[in-house]
């Protein structure tokens, strides 16, 4: 269950969460199964309990999530343009449809997320695991795929559905970690 001193405090806004989180930076929040809607870009949600939480329909583009616990969240259809998920356990996570354009995803650990129809494009996904993700439409145009971990299907598929470019598909075939 969510801690409900936190939930107040971000149901406040985006500038009175930051501002409590730059005050208060020992306190870990935890958010964990808790349901938002609505625009709250630039919050900084960075190593948060956010397992199961449900954002899904909204705006987060520029959010921090580095560090955080999104396990099994649901992100559906979320906009999280350019948002800073730098080693962030997103395992499980529903991202259908999400906005995920420019997206720092470093280090990510997406397996068994549900990316399908995800729009990735020039995210950065390097050392990130996709191991065992859902990616049915996932546009992968201009990410950045150095070290990424993926099966051999999920390569196959970017090649047979040619949603990257030849220059990525070389760079797969080369230099990509595959389990």
């Amino acid at each position: 269950m969510p801690d409900k001193n936190h939930v107040s405090i971000l149901r406040q806004g985006t500038d009175v969460w930051n501002c409590w989180r730059f005050q208060n930076p020992l306190i870990q929040p935890d958010l964990t199964q808790a349901i938002f809607r609505g625009k709250f870009s630039g919050v900084n949600l960075s190593s948060a309990f956010l397992g199961q939480l449900d954002f899904g329909e909204s705006d987060l583009s520029a959010a921090n999530f580095s560090q955080a616990y999104l396990n099994w969240a649901q992100l559906r259809k979320t906009k999280l343009i350019g948002a800073s998920f730098y080693s962030t356990s997103l395992v499980g996570a529903n991202l259908r449809d999400a906005d995920l354009t420019g997206a720092d995803l470093r280090h990510a650990d997406l397996r068994y997320a549900d990316l399908c129809y995800a729009n990735l494009s020039g995210a950065n996904l390097s050392q990130a695991s996709l191991l065992d993700c859902k990616v049915h439409k996932t546009d992968f145009s201009q990410a950045i795929l150095e070290d990424t971990k993926m099966e051999k299907s999920l390569r196959d598929f970017l090649h047979k559905d040619k949603i990257i470019d030849e220059l990525l598909l070389k760079y797969f075939t080369e230099n990509v970690a595959i389990d």
